[in-house]
C-alpha cells in the first residue's frame, strides 16, 4: 500500500496483469512482526530478488507500510520503494 492508502496496480509493480504469479516464487509472513517477504524470480547480483513489505501502527492505531527490496535492481522496485 502506498502513503495515499492505495493498493499499486499490477503494472506499477512491476508484474504482467496477464501472469502475475509468473514473477513470485514464494510469499512468507513473520508470524510476529507481519512482515511479508515476496521472492521473486528477478535476480539481482546476489541471487533471487526479495520485496519486503512491513507494517507499523501508530498510536491512534493507523497501519502504514514501508517496503525495500533485497536483491533487486533499483529500477524493477514499486516507485514507494525506491
Amino acid at each position: 500500500m502506498t502513503e495515499t492508502g492505495t493498493v499499486p496496480t499490477l503494472e506499477q509493480v512491476k508484474l504482467d496483469p496477464a501472469n502475475p504469479g509468473a514473477a513470485v516464487r514464494s510469499l512468507a509472513i513473520d508470524p510476529e512482526s507481519a512482515a511479508l517477504r515476496v521472492v521473486t524470480r528477478l535476480a539481482g547480483g546476489e541471487g533471487q530478488g526479495v520485496l519486503v513489505l512491513e507494517p507499523t501502527m501508530d498510536e491512534n492505531r493507523k497501519l502504514s507500510w514501508s517496503c525495500s527490496g533485497e536483491n533487486i535492481p533499483h529500477e524493477a522496485l514499486p516507485e514507494a520503494c525506491r
